[in-house]
């Protein structure tokens, strides 16, 4: 009958626009990490030409796996976050397929 088909057409409808949201969501995630990436390189290219500026130079031109390793144990231990720009609040959201929660 039309109101048994007008139903499923109105919960196809309110389905979509759950999933759209949910896709808004994992939007914003993705974009807030992108900018906390290169918001990270920023910093990164900034130590690399102070470190330049200081003499500090390199044969090869590229990061020594120590540098690499030395840069994630100070961003672990918060050292980097405060060199951060603003945009990045040093909080995540953890995206599942139906959930999107703040952690820190």
């Amino acid at each position: 009958s039309w109101d048994e088909r007008q139903g499923r057409i109105e919960g196809a409808l309110k389905w979509l626009r759950s999933e759209l949201g949910l896709l808004r969501a994992q939007d914003k995630v993705l974009l807030s990490q992108l900018k906390r990436c290169q918001d990270t390189i920023e910093v990164i290219k900034k130590q690399r030409s102070e470190e330049m500026e200081d003499g500090e130079e390199e044969e090869e031109g590229h990061w020594e796996d120590w540098e690499i390793a030395e840069f994630d144990r100070r961003c672990k231990e918060g050292e980097i976050i405060d060199d951060l720009p603003s945009s990045c609040n040093g909080k995540t959201l953890d995206i599942s397929p139906n959930v999107a929660e703040v952690t820190s």
